[in-house]
């Protein structure tokens, strides 16, 4: 399967399970595993709506929509607590990295709710692309520490190729107010300049 037809999928199985309940297992009711009742009963499914038929093929979902749909599913994962779904839009986001870049610095910049923010920039980060450094130099101004954390995180990861925002690490190593981003800008600092 190409890889934009896992894309496809993947916001096709985020878009059927949005609002609808989602299908699936109750936790310790899988194969293999004892079930809730202890009877030994098949697995019950989660209320919701039934399953509707798998399509024969994937529909074509254009890209913009695509962005979107995971966006949203990536948002309300992050405030819903819901890890799995967090994990397989973090992996979605690394393996196409360039469609979904420009969201994720619009989310990183602009969510209003900081932990979105914080996470868009942890992604950001292990894209591993020089051409965010001025991204995370804009968002080592974040009013969240958590943001300002991973900006230099984010920072730290492009090492050397990061040394034009030194000076603004070592503003922050010596500045912040929060001792984990201080922390995290003098661990940047020494990738960025070859220490560590």
């Amino acid at each position: 399967m190409s890889r934009r037809a896992k894309v496809v999928l993947t916001a096709a199985v985020l878009l059927a399970g949005a609002g609808m309940g989602v299908y699936g297992l109750r936790p310790g009711a899988g194969p293999g595993s004892p079930s809730t009742s202890g009877t030994g009963a098949a697995p019950r499914f989660v209320t919701g709506q039934p399953p509707a038929p798998a399509p024969a093929t994937v529909p074509s979902v254009p890209v913009e929509q695509q962005v979107d749909n995971l966006m949203n599913a990536w948002h309300g994962a992050i405030l819903g607590h819901d890890a799995d779904t967090v994990l397989m839009c973090d992996r979605t986001f690394l393996g196409e990295p360039r469609t979904f870049m420009p969201a994720l610095v619009e989310s990183a910049r602009h969510d209003a709710d900081e932990r979105v923010r914080a996470f868009s920039t942890r992604v950001l980060g292990k894209l591993t692309d020089a051409t965010l450094i001025d991204v995370f130099r804009s968002l080592l101004e974040d009013r969240s520490p958590y943001v300002r954390e991973n900006a230099a995180w984010g920072l730290g990861q492009l090492e050397a190729r990061a040394r034009s925002a030194a000076a603004d690490l070592e503003k922050v190593r010596k500045q912040d107010k929060a001792g984990d981003v201080r922390r995290a800008a003098e661990e940047a600092l020494h990738r960025v300049r070859g220490n560590g």
